[in-house]
């Protein structure tokens, strides 16, 4: 069955993430970025003003423009491989000249990234000609100049944003700045302002996007206690409540040391979880307390809630057909943000394993060219971060051949033909 065409895009709300398409029969829908298709997002894109440079988008890593609609981007640019650091040219020393140099021109400082590389094109455009003595057409140098100063600006931002430090400093209410190590999603900032300002999340990805991760990392940059359940489709409300044994001594559980004591839970696979069991919170997460199997206990005015899932809470999809549907009244506590894949982060998990680079290159080519093959195929398959790492610590022992590591790990579970669009132009 062919592909429908995208729908037309009338809004977007960058706040929420939120799109708002003209209806297939008339009308308007508003929908999450996240549950658009391929050929939305891109119209979102094209919608806000981002170019694309380098390849025709739908060959693009779709997290690559997810990405530069949530970071606002100007311009997207499609790399084959992964970019490795050239190294910086030793100078050759040279005689100075016995004449004055000239003074530079008294210029205002300029102010924002995009600014300051503004000002180093033209002052490299300015050096370039300043002893040109012939005849100029102001207008033609400004045609020809301006295209090449553009030009020069992006490439030079997008270094920088590649480039950026995984230091990062961070400011949390009226706390002294401190360095929080590691490499960050780069929806991490979003969910730390979200969570210090006392918002219960959903965060809503693929698997193995990191979405528990940034749980963990944002209650270690607000400094509170952290806790996580996983829950299971067999959960009972007692694994928050807690219990009275057979003795009438309760049991109590993490879940209440967190509601009580302030903290971040993390609700892990939310959607995996029994409806029944999750209603219990929705007190919890309104309301100031909530009836444990002891008592009635007050909340904490630091507790907050994340939840993840693969999926909005609308029950199994072709790729996750074990979840549930969340009663709506749940889902209503929450906030919704989607965590799609961050090729930073999944570039620091391949190098944590310790690969010689020239594999470590080649195998994350490898598991990209497959993921790009599964989103312009509309295949309902996963290749997550986790294929990459997995398949780094194979290849690490030794014992398995890329191809063989390629099959386990990426093409795992898939039918003949799915395996064939899988790895159309990958190389082992």
């Amino acid at each position: 069955m062919p592909a429908q065409p995208a729908r037309r895009i009338l809004g977007y709300d960058k706040g929420t993430q939120m799109v708002t398409v003209a209806g297939r029969h008339g009308g308007q829908e508003v929908l999450p970025l996240g549950a658009l298709p391929k050929s939305e997002v891109i119209a979102v894109a094209k919608y806000l003003g981002i170019r694309f440079v380098g390849k025709n988008p739908m060959a693009m890593e779709l997290a690559k423009i997810h990405r530069a609609i949530v970071d606002g981007d100007r311009v997207v640019r499609y790399t084959d491989s992964v970019p490795t650091p050239k190294p910086t040219p030793t100078p050759t020393p040279t005689t100075p000249k016995e004449e004055p140099m000239p003074q530079p021109k008294t210029t205002p400082s300029p102010t924002g990234l995009e600014e300051i590389v503004r000002g180093i094109a033209t002052d490299v455009v300015g050096s370039a000609l300043q002893d040109f003595t012939g005849g100029v057409d102001a207008d033609k140098v400004g045609e020809i100049v301006s295209p090449i100063m553009d030009g020069l600006r992006h490439e030079l931002t997008e270094l920088v944003k590649a480039n950026r430090p995984i230091v990062n400093t961070i400011v949390v209410k009226d706390k002294p700045p401190r360095p929080l190590k590691g490499t960050q999603h780069f929806m991490f900032p979003k969910v730390l302002g979200a969570v210090s300002q006392g918002i219960h999340l959903w965060l809503v990805g693929s698997a193995g996007t990191g979405k528990s991760t940034i749980g963990e990392q944002v209650a270690e940059a607000l400094e509170v206690p952290f806790s996580a359940v996983n829950c299971t489709s067999a959960m009972t409300e007692g694994k928050f409540t807690g219990y009275n044994d057979a003795m009438g001594v309760y049991r109590s559980t993490e879940f209440r040391r967190i509601f009580e004591g302030g903290g971040v839970f993390v609700i892990d696979e939310v959607d995996n979880a029994s409806p029944n069991a999750l209603g219990i919170l929705n007190s919890a997460l309104s309301n100031g307390f909530m009836a444990f199997a002891d008592k009635l206990v007050p909340k904490h005015p630091e507790f907050v809630a994340i939840a993840t899932g693969n999926t909005y809470g609308s029950g199994a999809t072709m790729e996750y057909v074990g979840r549930n549907p969340i009663d709506g009244a749940t889902i209503d506590r929450f906030v919704q943000l989607e965590i799609p894949i961050d090729e930073k982060v999944e570039e620091a998990m391949l190098a944590s394993v310790g690969l010689e680079q020239v594999v470590a290159t080649k195998w994350l080519t490898a598991v990209r060219k497959a993921r790009t093959n599964v989103a312009e195929s509309g295949l309902k398959v996963i290749v997550s971060p986790r294929a990459t790492l997995n398949g780094a610590k194979l290849l690490r022992s030794g014992s398995f051949s890329m191809s063989e590591v390629f099959t386990a790990t990426v093409t795992k579970g898939a039918k003949p033909d799915q395996v064939t669009k899988i790895g159309a132009g990958v190389t082992l």
